[in-house]
């Protein structure tokens, strides 16, 4: 699609329309930039992705069924179809052209000169402007600007590790977190199938199946598809068209109201109290101004952090109730109360409340700390997060461009805690089905 450049009078007055509605200059450019958590997922996108998926769950399922049926051979077609399909998905995403492109950039920084690296961005831009209307691209754009600064001082290293940062940025978390598990038990079964070992593919196959079948269940869920009529609701408003902003919001409303009787207690109450929330942030839309935009921002950064809970939920195969020893239990609550604080610190302006969520995210993290399951590592960087939140909790009234930083790097290192404690329970289910 082709763009029109825009003109300074285009961006003043964009820029006096958000701030009429409420949300601010700063406050739009980190809503696309998503701070690399957030990443939308059209509708038609999320039925492809459902029926791929169950296409993939269809040879998983197969292969079981040929090991229990004694066809060794067969299972390995059908492992091998699970795999080439698992891989259709990320292939098919929003994002997949504008990562095959800057993919091929790093690859080209392992032997070609800097100048030769250069003549790769503009097609990177051109990608990122093709799926800017699907998914917030700033953060990478900023990334890319960076990369291309390097590039001109003939700096491949700084380029790299840029080019690394805008995929990053670009992650769909909601399918690739959960999707990355699956391939690798397939993997795992493929290798045991190959060496044999029947028994151990079974088992590393049925934890595909369960991997797999959580990507159908998050792209379908009431809290994702409420954090996406939240989304709409924000881009409309800043708009100027309340009505339409008024029309997601209703969706978003009968999405809370279904994951309000769906899923663990903690979930069903967080989104019952966001739900009890709206009718304050309608009255506020209504009115106009600065008021509705803030409160609808931060009605779906709060849809976001419970959407990303569930998400490592189903990512981790198990619910809160069914965890005897809570690992990633207490480091996912402790990481939805962090997102919750900073909304209520950074957008909403309501210290009180968002001392309250960091008061409960470091109860969290002391439990963490003390049940010693989490391993050295992880227990390190659990003393250094809790030192982080008590330097926040000093500072509750300021809304600063460091505060928000701040608030999303702990968080970047909670999620990174989340993926280690899964990925050795990951090796210890592989090695007990062994």
């Amino acid at each position: 699609m082709q763009k029109t450049p825009l003109t300074l009078a285009v961006v003043l007055t964009v820029a006096l329309s958000l701030t009429a509605t409420g949300i601010s200059v700063y406050q739009f450019r980190y809503l696309h930039a998503g701070q690399g958590l957030y990443r939308s997922l059209p509708p038609q996108e999320e039925t492809v992705i459902d029926r791929t998926t169950v296409d993939a769950l269809r040879h998983i399922v197969q292969a079981r069924a040929d090991i229990h049926g004694n066809e060794p051979e067969r299972a390995r077609y059908d492992v091998a179809e699970a795999a080439r399909i698992a891989g259709t998905i990320r292939d098919d995403l929003s994002s997949a052209t504008v990562r095959n492109r800057i993919g091929i950039a790093r690859k080209h920084l392992e032997f070609e000169p800097a100048e030769q690296v250069l003549r790769d961005l503009p097609a990177i831009y051109a990608a990122l402007d093709e799926t800017e209307d699907y998914l917030p691209t700033d953060r990478a754009r900023q990334r890319l600007d960076a990369a291309r600064a390097y590039l001109e001082k003939n700096d491949k290293g700084g380029a790299g590790r840029e080019l690394a940062l805008a995929d990053k940025s670009l992650v769909t978390v909601e399918v690739e977190l959960p999707l990355l598990d699956a391939e690798k038990y397939i993997d795992e079964a493929r290798r045991d199938l190959a060496g044999g070992n029947v028994a151990k593919a079974d088992a590393a196959l049925k934890l595909a199946e369960q991997k797999t079948q959580a990507i159908s269940i998050i792209v379908k869920s009431p809290l994702h598809r409420a954090k996406r009529s939240f989304w709409l609701a924000v881009k409309r408003y800043s708009a100027g068209n309340t009505a339409d902003a008024r029309m997601y919001v209703e969706q978003a409303k009968t999405y809370l109201e279904q994951a309000s009787k769906l899923g663990d207690a903690k979930g069903r109450e967080e989104a019952g109290q966001l739900l009890k929330d709206v009718a304050e942030l309608e009255r506020k839309i209504d009115a106009g101004g600065k008021a509705g935009g803030t409160a609808l921002l931060s009605a779906w950064e709060r849809s976001k952090a419970l959407a990303e809970r569930e998400a490592d939920y189903l990512a981790a195969g198990w619910s809160e109730e069914e965890t005897i020893q809570p690992r990633e239990y207490l480091l996912i609550e402790a990481k939805l109360h962090v997102a919750c604080a900073e909304s209520y610190q950074v957008t909403a302006g309501e210290p009180a409340r968002a001392v309250k969520e960091l008061d409960r995210a470091e109860t969290y993290l002391e439990k963490a700390s003390k049940s010693g399951l989490t391993g050295v590592a992880v227990q390190q960087k659990i003393v250094t997060t809790e030192k982080k939140l008590a330097q926040l909790k000093l500072r509750p009234a300021d809304s600063g461009a460091a505060i928000r930083e701040s608030y999303d790097a702990i968080i970047e290192d909670l999620g990174e805690m989340i993926h280690h404690v899964k990925s050795s329970d990951m090796v210890q289910e592989m090695e007990e089905s062994g």
